[in-house]
């Protein structure tokens, strides 16, 4: 008999390399990064926010976060609301249109994938 397991990472549990791997590309190529629900002070999570080049960085959360002075567009509240709210009405995303931030000397670069 095997252990029954829900498809996320429960607390204290790591990620594997190949997902890692992938999210970092994948973040890293972004021009929108929307982070949600996170204090952004779990790792190795929280650290993939250094690898996000883009211009364009959204936080949604209840309260403050480490980062939050690197957003492009900071929203406190309850995220199920939030997303509700954006369903319903795009006035939160007008703001991402202000103008941009280069954040590109911060971030880290990606390995692998660079022929992708």
């Amino acid at each position: 008999d095997g252990e029954i397991k829900p498809d996320v990472v429960l607390y204290e549990e790591g990620l594997d390399d190949e997902t890692m791997r992938q999210a970092i590309y994948y973040i890293s190529q972004a021009d929108l990064l929307i982070i949600g629900g996170t204090s952004l002070a779990v790792y190795p999570a929280a650290g993939l926010i250094d690898y996000y080049c883009g211009n364009k960085l959204v936080l949604i959360n209840k309260s403050t976060t480490p980062l939050d002075r690197r957003a492009d567009l900071k929203i406190e509240g309850n995220i199920g609301e939030i997303f509700s709210q954006i369903e319903q009405n795009s006035y939160y995303f007008k703001y991402l249109n202000r103008g941009t931030i280069d954040f590109k000397k911060g971030c880290k670069k990606a390995k692998g994938n660079e022929n992708e």
